[in-house]
């Protein structure tokens, strides 16, 4: 019988799944709470763990061989390795207090936070060292209601200009990204060792337009 893991990377849980060929789930384990690019090395072992303990408990309920496990981690092996930079165009502040940090893209480039709560985080990549002063919500250019990529995060206070460095885009972001409302997806560039290579050039307006008739 061959066995598959599934996790499912929510926001609000880290849930793995051991399924059967067939599709019946033989049990789950549950993680910390936090999305699979955010886990931890202790948080990640704690639901390697509970799977072990899923597995050996439910091949012992139904009589079968304890099978060998091999754990294939998707996206928490490029998760971390991407960076996406920001231009913070506005800064505004609502009647009810929230400060919104407006940047040149959005749920064009990331609609993870839009389609299902994906939760990140962020600092100002020119301004790094300095201290936070205040708590702002980011929000894209899309003129959209759900446009909003990080609900609360500390910043120095931020200035048309600064550029926004939000970790933890390697996967997932780009891939998923399009040219809602003719917003060109932005350039991808490969970092090692002190040295940069384009490796995706910058959409233009032509881009788009080319497919037009």
């Amino acid at each position: 019988m061959r066995l598959a893991l599934a996790i499912d990377g929510g926001n609000s849980k880290t849930d793995a799944a051991l399924l059967r060929e067939d599709g019946a789930v033989l049990g789950t384990a549950r993680g910390d709470g936090s999305s699979p690019h955010h886990l931890g090395v202790e948080a990640a072992l704690d639901v390697v763990g509970g799977l072990i303990a899923e597995l050996e408990r439910a091949c012992t309920q139904l009589g079968l061989p304890k099978p060998s496990l091999i754990l294939e981690p998707g996206r928490s092996l490029t998760a971390r390795a991407g960076v996406t930079l920001y231009t913070v165009g506005s800064v505004k502040k609502s009647a009810d207090s929230t400060t919104f940090l407006a940047v040149d893209g959005g749920m064009s480039d990331n609609p993870r936070p839009a389609l299902y709560g994906a939760r990140y985080t962020a600092i100002l990549a020119n301004r790094a060292e300095e201290p936070s002063t205040g708590s702002y919500t980011v929000v894209g250019k899309h003129c959209e209601s759900g446009d909003l990529l990080i609900d609360t995060v500390e910043l120095p206070e931020p200035r048309r200009g600064d550029l926004l460095a939000v970790p933890a885009t390697g996967a997932y972001t780009l891939a998923m990204s399009s040219t809602y409302n003719a917003v060109p997806r932005p350039a991808a560039v490969l970092v090692a060792a002190g040295e940069t290579r384009v490796i995706r050039r910058r959409e233009t307006l032509d881009d788009i337009l080319a497919l037009e008739s």
